[in-house]
């Protein structure tokens, strides 16, 4: 993890994991992924975010030789129901054991430059902001 990191452990009755938020972390995912014998990826994301960070992704499960597919679905709030996750299903039925599906999200909120940010910020873009 690099100095611009925070993990955060999030621990459930069921299960427990860690979010990692902060730049590159996208580009680390593939090596989680195989550390935990995971050989292929479905991302699912929309096509904004895609535009914006499905690239680093891809580039990071490459390098950790990890095949990956993308599912795209619609954007918007009203595009988070039942239907969708009916219209996904299907292309998700190959997914073996082995597969993990990647969520590609971003949150609301924007970012705000500050003065001790030596990263640059783009504006009005989605960050991506968790990995779980």
């Amino acid at each position: 993890m690099g100095a611009a990191t925070t993990t955060i452990a999030v621990a459930l009755p069921e299960r427990a994991y860690a979010i990692e938020i902060g730049e590159g972390v996208l580009a680390r995912v593939g090596a989680v992924l195989a550390g935990q014998g995971i050989g292929r990826v479905i991302v699912v994301t929309n096509a904004t975010i895609a535009a914006h960070w499905l690239a680093p992704l891809n580039a990071g499960l490459t390098a950790a030789s990890i095949a990956s597919q993308s599912i795209l679905v619609p954007d918007g709030e009203e595009h988070k129901t039942l239907a969708t996750l009916d219209a996904v299903k299907p292309r998700l039925s190959g997914a073996s054991q082995c597969a993990a599906i990647v969520a590609l999200v971003t949150t609301m909120a924007r970012r705000m430059p500050c003065a001790a940010s030596a990263a640059p910020t783009r504006a009005n873009t989605p960050s991506p902001i968790s990995i779980a």
